[in-house]
């Protein structure tokens, strides 16, 4: 790697960690900001890429907290999905993230993707009955062979 590209490389790191700390501050409550945690991984992929080429540390103290933040919310989010039977919407209010769609962000952002669609493919994930949907685990089948609430 030239020392250009290893130059430019460190200004873009710096803008992108500008603009994660703008959207935290403007968010309100970065914890529950989507696309942060995303954006901090390459940040500090590309961070980790600077320092090697430079012969530095590969990891800096905050990226360390950071990496350990991550790790502590995956491992939150997935005891808690894994204790309500992956009900999101309990998931949501227990942690404070909110909508079911928020819970959903989260699993993707802190790399659970794997287990969630184990967890879909298990039919552990219910639907909404508001919308019209039945809930697989209050339903049962009839002598006949037709669904029941």
């Amino acid at each position: 790697m030239t020392p250009d590209a290893i130059a430019l490389l460190a200004r873009l790191a710096d803008a992108a960690d500008r603009d994660a700390r703008n959207h935290a501050h403007e968010c309100g409550d970065p914890d529950t900001c989507t696309g942060i945690v995303d954006l901090r991984a390459d940040i500090d992929a590309a961070r980790a890429i600077v320092a090697i080429a430079q012969g530095a540390p590969a990891r800096s103290f905050a990226e360390i907290g950071r990496a350990a933040a991550r790790d502590a919310q995956r491992a939150a989010l997935l005891g808690a999905l894994e204790g309500s039977g992956w009900r999101l919407s309990v998931v949501g209010r227990q942690l404070r993230i909110g909508l079911t769609a928020n819970v959903i962000r989260a699993i993707h952002s802190v790399g659970l993707d794997a287990e969630y669609a184990a967890a879909q493919a298990a039919g552990l994930l219910t639907h909404d009955p508001r919308r019209g949907k039945v809930i697989p685990s209050l339903t049962r089948v009839s002598e006949s062979g037709s669904v029941a609430a």
